[in-house]
């Protein structure tokens, strides 16, 4: 067994037995963990794109149509403060990739990261961010398919997704009638509503989802699940210092209803949702662990436990995808990044060997997208982006 492999077990059955020993019984000691699972991973190769040289920084990518695209940035100049221009690649099998042509057309669109891809009817739609201003706040834009290929800046208003209020645009997703993004204003989450990724209107300020007084709301993601958007997030009450998890649904992206699912004395966030055929589910934050919740109806309940959230560094569920059966988890701690696996929809969790270790740090990063049957693992230490590829069994 290579050594990354075998630290990321070690690392796994730690972060198991912490867990495990939470929920023990004075009948004995907690089962031993299950060893982790393996993928034949593949490395896959990206071109730099047409236009000055640099290292290639990949943000997020996701099987739409019959294609894979993936999104992100080519860097040059100081590590420190790069300089970026944004980039974009498609490919038919997820082995052989082809750069898209980029159109940006304002000042910090030719400076965009591309950090979030949304599908529908086969086409993306795709966020990018680079800080700028006084404030070195992100400067948003958002990016639609406009030919074969080519992907084009909207220019949008500065106060849509910037402004006094603003706070942070996390996700956008496709649905049946058009697209959605998530993210927070300053009275609580807040989403962006499109019928056809050019034009977004912002609802913000609206209960529930900016919540009332004394409810403090935070959005994270949404996902479009059949008939309706699933939105989740967290809650702070008043006079409380943890959050609680929390969502919402609505048909249409501008009414929605609140949901509350099971809650606990420990801060509690969902931060990552995707819908299987026969549920929805999120995955975030649970006092010293992981955990997921799984939602029927309209009706959530908690489901399974996995790794560890302990340490000074901010832990981050970072990735959720579909693929056939199976769902698959990207995550950070203080240790370090993880990947995991669920084949019963989220009631247990196995950890996932993943080619390379990756310790925690800033600027790095590891992504999961899933789609026919394959799965893609984007990961980036800071230095280098890596991306792999490996069949995922039904």
């Amino acid at each position: 067994m290579p050594l990354s492999r075998l630290s990321m077990a070690v690392i796994a059955c730690a972060a198991a037995v912490l867990v495990a020993a939470c929920e023990s019984t004075p009948d004995g000691p907690p089962p031993p963990p299950p060893p982790p699972v393996d993928l034949a991973w593949q490395e896959v190769s990206l071109t730099v794109p047409p236009g000055p040289p640099g290292r290639l920084v990949t943000g997020d990518a996701t099987r739409c149509g019959d294609r894979w695209y993936l999104v992100g940035a080519v860097a040059s100049g100081a590590a420190a403060e790069p300089e970026t221009r944004p980039a974009a690649w498609e490919s038919a099998d997820g082995r052989n990739w082809s750069a898209m042509t980029l159109q940006p057309l304002t000042y910090y669109g030719h400076q965009a990261m591309l950090y979030s891809v949304g599908c529908r009817d086969g086409k993306i739609a795709v966020l990018g961010a680079k800080r700028g201003g006084a404030h070195g706040n992100p400067r948003v834009t958002n990016w639609f398919l406009s030919a074969p290929h080519t992907l084009r800046q909207v220019e949008a208003a500065f106060s849509l997704f910037g402004g006094p209020v603003a706070v942070n645009v996390s996700r956008i997703d496709g649905g049946r009638d058009g697209w959605l993004i998530s993210g927070n204003r300053t009275s609580g989450a807040a989403v962006w509503n499109s019928a056809d990724a050019v034009d977004f209107a912002l609802l913000e300020g609206v209960a529930p989802l900016a919540g009332v007084e004394g409810f403090d709301t935070w959005g994270s993601d949404a996902v479009w699940a059949g008939d309706r958007w699933v939105a989740v997030g967290g809650v702070l009450r008043k006079g409380r210092i943890d959050r609680d998890p929390i969502a919402w649904s609505s048909t249409d992206g501008l009414t929605w209803q609140q949901q509350e699912p099971p809650s606990t004395p420990e801060y509690e966030e969902m931060q990552r949702v995707v819908a299987t055929d026969a549920a929805v589910v999120a995955i975030g934050l649970d006092g010293g662990s992981f955990r997921a919740w799984r939602s029927v109806d309209g009706s959530w309940r908690p489901a399974g436990r996995f790794g560890t959230t302990a340490g000074i560094r901010p832990p981050q569920a970072l990735s959720l995808t579909v693929i056939g059966s199976k769902l698959i988890a990207t995550t950070v701690n203080n240790v370090g990044f993880s990947a995991w696996v669920s084949e019963d929809a989220g009631d247990t969790w196995r950890q996932l060997t993943t080619p390379i270790e990756l310790f925690a740090a800033n600027d790095r990063s590891m992504v999961a997208a899933g789609g026919g049957g394959s799965t893609l693992l984007l990961v980036d230490d800071a230095q280098v982006s890596r991306v792999w590829m490996a069949v995922v069994t039904p």
